[in-house]
């Protein structure tokens, strides 16, 4: 799996599809996709997200992730999705001190 997951075609599918950039360092940049290419830019100044926070997959992926999900289809606006997911972050923060 790992070789095909690295090659090449499975990379620019990837970039294709998700629109992020590959793992591959000779393959960032995608011509249907300029976003990609500025992603791959940006990484060079990342940052881990919430290190060493206990919770987080749960706030990641219960939280942030369903926040998105539901701004992006529209079920909340921003302002009104991005404040529960605060309110919910704070709490589970306080539930793991």
């Amino acid at each position: 799996f790992l070789s095909f997951w690295v090659s090449e075609g499975a990379q620019e599918h990837w970039m294709e599809r998700s629109g992020y950039p590959s793992i591959r360092l000779d393959q960032n940049s995608l011509p249907s996709n300029p976003f990609v290419a500025e992603f791959a830019d940006d990484a060079r100044i990342a940052r881990p997200l919430m290190p060493g926070t206990v919770e987080f997959a749960k706030i990641h992926d219960d939280v942030f992730a369903q926040a998105i999900r539901d701004i992006v289809a529209g079920k909340v606006d921003t302002a009104e999705g991005l404040a529960a997911a605060a309110r919910r972050i704070d709490e589970i923060l306080t539930e793991s001190r």
